[in-house]
């Protein structure tokens, strides 16, 4: 029983850094998943590790990381460019286990000084080699989304490594 409030903490810790998107059809249905691709004329979406074409007529509004995104106001290019700066932070950028130490050893200062970093392509571990957007590195929409996505996983990371730090120093104190 002594155990429960820590474990419970740090699973709603962890849980509240995995976002998700969410998708809302003209009928008013609700989806939450990821939003895979953006098209000109259809979203890709996954839930469950099932991916669903889902055309443009039929949804009213998307979110994408809790940014609220009203599809008929949105120009899809910008959506796109978004789309792309994400999957080049989520694919390329890299150094997450460096970050996990980095929360293991340091905790909230590790944390505090990611969340005032600013990651760039061009820092990012393997985002200049790999990504096939170079051309858009210097597009400020593309920017501001791939810091974004990059500090967020890197915060997420330092997280779970500091809420691992806590869990070792209650099971040294334990036993």
């Amino acid at each position: 029983m002594r155990f429960l409030f820590p474990i419970i903490f740090f699973f709603t810790i962890v849980i509240s850094f995995a976002q998700t998107d969410l998708l809302i059809l003209n009928d008013q249905k609700k989806f939450s998943g990821e939003i895979i691709k953006v098209k000109k004329n259809f979203i890709i979406f996954e839930k469950n590790n099932i991916k669903y074409k889902i055309p443009k007529a039929d949804i009213l509004t998307f979110e994408l990381e809790n940014k609220n995104i009203d599809s008929t106001s949105q120009n899809i290019d910008t959506l796109d460019i978004c789309q792309k700066a994400i999957e080049d932070a989520t694919k390329f950028h890299g150094k997450e286990n460096g970050h996990v130490i980095l929360g293991f050893l340091f905790g909230p200062i590790s944390i505090i000084g990611t969340a005032l970093s600013k990651p760039s392509p061009y820092n990012g571990k393997k985002t200049i080699i790999l990504s096939k957007n170079t051309k858009l590195f210097d597009n400020q929409e593309y920017l501001m989304c791939y810091k974004k996505k990059a500090k967020m996983r890197l915060v997420a990371n330092e997280v779970l490594g500091f809420g691992a730090w806590i869990m070792f120093y209650l099971v040294i104190n334990v036993f």
